[in-house]
């Protein structure tokens, strides 16, 4: 029972992973903080720069409000156009 429960004795699966013609940039925990964000959108538009012929994905995981000073233009800003 306990094997079945918690998946003892299952195959491995393997780490997931990119398409080799893609770029995959996973945003979490922005707590509010529109100044990080922005900052990393950023980066993250220097860095796809550098690989003209990828695919770029952007994902965000959550996480948009609470803590920081700036929630509401944290969900403005992901409402919007964010990377142009």
């Amino acid at each position: 029972m306990f094997k079945k429960l918690f998946g003892m004795g299952r195959q491995e699966i393997p780490p997931p992973s990119a398409p080799d013609a893609a770029r995959i940039y996973v945003v979490g925990d922005i707590h509010g903080r529109v100044d990080l964000l922005q900052n990393l959108h950023q980066q993250i538009i220097d860095d796809a720069a550098t690989a003209p012929g990828l695919r770029k994905t952007v994902v965000y995981l959550g996480d948009y409000v609470d803590r920081g000073d700036a929630s509401c233009a944290v969900l403005d800003l992901l409402a919007g156009n964010p990377l142009g």
